[in-house]
């Protein structure tokens, strides 16, 4: 019942087109999805054991998302005038139990009462097959979110702490891009774009001054003012209230363009060579411990990417043969730390330099009527720029996610998988789809948040025989049938049929041990049923 889980989506579109010169796309989209939270969770007792006699009262957790949008165009002849609004609120709520500061239990509620977003764009855009094509416009985009997080010692019902979040973003941009072919083989794209972004964020934090109340491991001994135990409240509280600075710290005037040449070496082989930019706002963040909370800015996200690649068909089009390499400098990387796993609000926000560089190649081969033979390799490689003082206390290390050793990686260093896809023509026009993959994932670090201080002293240098990650593979297997029309379909799979499972740790304490563990998801069996009315 822990994982019990109901979603109800629905989508629906209406065209208006009263002349040939003017046509309105209206759509409403809405996600409605009721689960649970608690059940039991895994703990690893001893190396190498599991145990999931660890279990929590179950809980409704919902959410709601209602979606309204449109795309109105006229066309003018020469140009093409669009105009595109798009409105959307998202609310959700849950409650849990959980194993608080050293494995006291305590019930967190987790809620977000508004979160509210609008998008507008006009844009203007050429028309015609000339050598020159462009377009430009203007976006406005703006943010209103509201997040509640309250935490109590289940047993008592005393506050631990609780904190209000509000946060407003509007961003205003103008935008161009043009496109120009040389020749019919070359061709140059260009664009450019403005942004102005306002970022007001405002945090109230409050925290129980009683010391048992707020000291880790004696929730169960909260006193209160009222003479029973276990009343609720508590009046011994402290309130911190922050907001980000309104001198213009919070302001961003970003540019950001892109730039792609691309060049036909045949009519079946195009090779190209791309860089852009792009950046994602900063914000300040309040990071709290026991009494006293500081308030900590950290800068905007920035990216420059570099990308050469190459696409080809050969043997008439069976084989499809591409290959790309790109390097992703971050100015900064919006990254989150935790110093100390058993204060759940001693993490702090900030941005730190990553260079990242890679390769990718995929080819698909074409194996007799409907069948199709794929391969892609992938390799990745993440390292750390000019750390921050403050994130350089807590992580040593220079490779993203790793904790010592060149071998391991915050995410898999190399990747492979294989595919195979058939299609079946029946009579009467329906089709029997089936395929077959497998992937191999290399050895690689799994990095959790609040593992971050794994050169603390009361965690350990042992943290790091649980973090390490070996290599595998996973295998998937689906058959579906859809009817000539599309309209109902039926379909069966297996994922994960080689039963290859993974065992994450989230690390609290070694002694005592306090080590929550979490697997993947098993070989699994599902039937999925399809009806388009």
């Amino acid at each position: 019942k822990g994982d019990a889980f109901d979603r109800t989506r629905g989508r629906i579109k209406a065209l208006y087109q009263p002349t040939a010169n003017f046509s309105a796309l209206l759509g409403f989209a809405f996600d409605r999805n009721d689960g649970h939270t608690g059940g039991c969770r895994g703990t690893s007792p001893a190396d190498g054991e599991i145990s999931f006699d660890t279990c929590f009262e179950v809980r409704p957790a919902t959410s709601r998302s209602y979606q309204y949008w449109a795309n109105l165009k006229w066309d003018f002849g020469p140009v093409t005038l669009s105009y595109l609004p798009a409105y959307r609120t998202f609310t959700q709520s849950s409650s849990q139990d959980q194993n608080g500061p050293f494995n006291v239990p305590m019930s967190q509620v987790l809620s977000t009462p508004r979160d509210t977003f609008l998008t507008q764009e006009l844009r203007l855009s050429s028309n015609g097959d000339g050598k020159l094509s462009w377009q430009g416009g203007l976006f406005q985009y703006w943010n209103s979110a509201h997040t509640e997080n309250a935490n109590r010692w289940t047993q008592g019902g005393a506050l631990l702490f609780e904190s209000s979040t509000r946060r407003d973003i509007q961003d205003y941009g103008v935008f161009g891009e043009a496109k120009y072919a040389f020749s019919d083989r070359t061709r140059l794209t260009v664009g450019a774009r403005y942004d102005y972004t306002r970022v007001n964020t405002r945090l109230n934090y409050t925290t129980n001054l009683n010391f048992l109340c707020n000291t880790p491991g004696a929730g169960p001994l909260c006193p209160t003012t009222g003479g029973d135990p276990g009343t609720p409240e508590s009046p011994l509280l402290v309130s911190v209230s922050e907001n980000t600075n309104p001198s213009g710290l919070n302001k961003w005037n970003r540019v950001n363009y892109k730039v792609r040449l691309d060049h036909d070496l045949t009519p079946y082989n195009l090779v190209y060579a791309m860089v852009s930019t792009g950046f994602v706002p900063g914000d300040v963040t309040v990071s709290c411990s026991g009494f006293s909370c500081t308030v900590q800015s950290y800068d905007a996200e920035t990216l420059t990417a570099f990308e050469v690649g190459s696409k080809n068909r050969f043997f008439g089009g069976r084989l499809q043969i591409n290959a790309d390499a790109f390097v992703y400098r971050y100015g900064g990387m919006i990254t989150e730390v935790n110093p100390d796993p058993n204060n759940p609000v001693s993490n702090f926000t900030t941005t730190v330099p990553v260079n990242q560089w890679g390769v990718e190649l995929e080819s698909y081969l074409q194996v007799g009527p409907g069948g199709r033979l794929g391969l892609k390799y992938t390799h990745l490689d993440l390292r750390y720029g000019e750390k921050p003082a403050q994130f350089a206390s807590e992580i040593s290390w220079n490779t993203v996610g790793n904790a010592g050793s060149p071998n391991y990686n915050f995410i898999a260093p190399n990747t492979v998988n294989i595919s195979y896809d058939q299609t079946f023509s029946l009579k009467g026009g329906s089709k029997v789809f089936a395929r077959l993959d497998g992937t191999w994932t290399d050895k690689f670090r799994y990095f959790n948040p609040s593992n971050s201080t794994l050169n603390s002293a009361f965690i350990g240098p042992d943290i790091l025989n649980y973090i390490y990650m070996n290599s595998g593979v996973v295998g998937n297997f689906s058959l579906n049938w859809t009817s000539a029309d599309e309209r109902f379909s039926v379909g069966t799979y297996v994922h994960n049929f080689t039963d290859r499972r993974w065992t994450f740790y989230d690390v609290r304490s070694l002694t005592p041990r306090t080590i929550n563990a979490t697997q993947t998801e098993p070989r699994t069996f599902g039937v999925l049923l399809s009806a388009h009315i």
